[in-house]
């Protein structure tokens, strides 16, 4: 093979080499970029679902009170029911021991 052969397969090599380590270093930038962007949006994501979770956890303890005061709101009057039923109840028997008492 002639020298100007031989430096130009030469030269086409070293060209070669700076391609691929040029493409090398590209990959590598690109993989970084991909990586933090991926991350970014990980975290994105789970900021989202926390909100969201929490969005959810206020909803059902929101659900929760109104249940419980309805609840509360029904023994309420169940209580104010019974307490009147005694009431009468306990007239009843006082005019029955009367009865019992003034008829001895």
């Amino acid at each position: 093979m002639s020298a100007d052969v031989m430096e130009r397969i030469l030269a086409l090599e070293a060209e070669q080499r700076a391609l691929y380590e040029q493409a090398a270093a590209e990959n590598k930038q690109k993989l970084v970029v991909a990586r933090h962007t991926l991350e970014r949006r990980d975290e994105d994501r789970r900021r989202i679902s926390e909100s969201e979770g929490r969005g959810m956890l206020e909803a059902a303890e929101k659900e929760a009170a109104q249940e419980t005061q309805g609840i509360l709101k029904r023994a309420e009057e169940d209580c104010t029911a019974l307490k009147t039923g005694a009431r009468e109840r306990l007239d009843a028997v006082a005019d029955w021991i009367v009865e019992r008492v003034v008829s001895d």
